[in-house]
């Protein structure tokens, strides 16, 4: 991964249109991105790998129906 084409956690965020801490979130439970002191940056195959994660297992509170 080059450097300049490396994306923030919160430019990945903005991105996906998701909250910085659910990208962090997934980040360590799945071990996505490089580590560079104390920023994580993704690539872009790792925001379209985030991006398959949360198709595939949405995050956050649980929808219901009120009956």
């Amino acid at each position: 991964m080059e450097i300049n084409e490396a994306l923030t956690v919160q430019k990945a965020a903005k991105k996906l249109g998701i909250a910085d801490s659910s990208v962090r979130r997934i980040c360590l439970d799945y071990e996505i991105g490089t580590k560079v002191g104390r920023d994580r940056l993704l690539s872009r195959d790792d925001v379209e790998q985030i991006k398959a994660i949360r198709k595939n297992h949405p995050i956050g509170r649980p929808a219901f129906a009120l009956n």
